[in-house]
């Protein structure tokens, strides 16, 4: 092949070529005009920017964000555990010098929506979550960041955090409790990132809280929300040397008791005082201990389900459930009184002498009263005796049925019951003290006793209740 030949080929290929640059650059140009202004807007405001670096113009200059949470509702507070989940709304706003442009150039665009992903944001995160904190921060991936045209990013999520509390439980179910909600910047300290408070329309510069007033629609059906206030903080690291901006929020619930006392109180109550009252069963029947076994084995029931409902880890003790456990004790102390009843009502021998002052103490004796158990009326006793004395002298002839002889058989039966009635009370005549009387003696005597005791304990913790409950918990 000459040379001609090859400056042919080599002339032929660069006109393909060339031919197909036209065209490739034809097609952009008609591609470019086609698309929206919202398209060429990205492109030109991410084309060589870079997410990592910080929105300012100096590298001295601070961010400063403006930053606000709306508690929209309490999902769940875990006691046991010490964690409350509350659903919040996260609203964080800065300025960004390098995503700016002019409206007029796309069609007038006054913002657009970007990734996260896409532009810097803010690595705000919760401080005292339950869970790992990278958790609690995922569902603001999965929101838009707001850019206008000033250079203003706004960047709203909505999201359920899970934070840690400390928790006193010492007037359960009549208590209001206290969480902190901690959110802070995980790599920017205040000489990199400051953040300030939003307040309605306007931010917060100083150092006073700013507080929440609508909070109806925040409670659950267990927890009222008390007040939510939040505090902005420069508090030193451990990690470093100059200090970090933090965001607290104060979070008072108090607790609806209703449930608790429905189903825990009032039964628990209930099992105490019928425990107590066993005492009234007579000694000789057989079921005065299935009796207090049953309503202890239920008490330790109730005692269980209480104790389920504690935190394990809690600083302080739980009135109601020292209660529970004196009242459980008792109805124990019960238990063993009416053994000791029961040995006394079928022991034999001779009586010590510590139980014969029970027979002389007239508060104890129950003879008095069992006697005037069916009291009769003096008149008739002595109608009803002078018939059987004359029925006794004279006697109706043989072969004759009067009426009236009848009537005085049939009150003389009644006066011979009658008599028979008067010995009765205590199964031994006379005023002799036996075995069954002092069981007796004993029944009356630990029934006042332990009534006493369980008036006096719900007394003592009714008392500390209202004390501790008028405790305000300070901020």
């Amino acid at each position: 092949m000459n040379n001609r030949q090859v400056l042919l080929f080599t002339a032929g290929l660069l006109t393909v070529m060339i031919t197909l640059v036209c065209q490739d650059c034809h097609a952009t140009r008609i591609l470019m005009h086609n698309v929206s202004s919202e398209y060429k807007l990205r492109r030109e405001l991410l084309t060589n920017y870079d997410r990592l670096v910080r929105p300012v113009l100096s590298p001295l200059a601070v961010v400063n964000v403006s930053f606000l949470v709306k508690l929209l509702s309490i999902s769940d507070v875990d006691s046991k555990n010490e964690v409350m989940t509350s659903k919040v709304l996260i609203e964080q706003i800065w300025e960004n010098p390098y995503l700016k442009w002019d409206q007029s150039h796309f069609d007038g665009i006054n913002r657009v929506r970007m990734s996260n992903k896409e532009v810097w944001v803010p690595d705000i995160k919760l401080q005292n979550s339950a869970n790992n904190p990278s958790q609690d921060t995922q569902h603001l991936h999965e929101n838009w960041v707001t850019v206008y045209s000033n250079g203003t990013n706004v960047w709203v999520s909505i999201a359920m955090i899970s934070s840690k509390c400390d928790f006193d439980i010492s007037v359960f179910p009549f208590d209001e409790q206290k969480c902190s909600i901690v959110f802070a910047s995980e790599s920017y300290d205040t000489e990199l990132l400051d953040i300030y408070l939003k307040q309605g329309d306007q931010l917060n510069l100083g150092k006073k809280p700013v507080k929440e007033l609508d909070l109806k629609s925040t409670s659950n059906g267990e927890w009222e929300t008390g007040s939510f206030t939040a505090f902005r903080q420069v508090k030193q690291s451990s990690c470093c040397s100059t200090p970090f901006v933090h965001v607290k929020i104060h979070l008072r619930i108090t607790r609806i008791p209703t449930f608790y006392i429905l189903y825990l109180l009032s039964p628990f109550i209930v099992l105490s005082l019928l425990v107590f009252f066993s005492f009234i069963i007579p000694p000789d029947n057989g079921e005065r201990i299935g009796f207090c076994s049953s309503l202890l084995l239920s008490l330790s029931v109730y005692l269980l389900l209480f104790s389920e409902l504690m935190p394990n880890n809690s600083r302080k003790l739980n009135l109601f459930g020292v209660a529970f456990v004196l009242i459980f004790l008792e109805s124990a102390a019960v238990l063993v009184a009416t053994l000791f009843v029961l040995k006394a009502y079928h022991a034999t021998g001779e009586i010590p002498a510590v139980f014969k002052l029970l027979h002389y103490c007239s508060f104890f004796r129950l003879g008095s009263s069992i006697k005037k158990r069916y009291p009769l009326n003096r008149a008739k006793k002595n109608q009803i005796t002078n018939r059987s004395h004359s029925l006794n002298e004279k006697e109706p002839p043989l072969g004759i049925k009067s009426e009236t002889a009848a009537e005085d058989i049939s009150l003389a039966n009644v006066n011979q019951g009658t008599r028979i009635e008067q010995h009765e009370p205590d199964e031994e005549p006379g005023d002799e003290l036996t075995w069954r009387k002092v069981a007796r003696r004993l029944d009356r005597f630990f029934f006042w006793c332990f009534l006493f005791a369980f008036v006096v304990t719900v007394s003592i913790i009714g008392m500390l209740n209202q004390d501790l409950g008028e405790v305000e918990i300070t901020i």
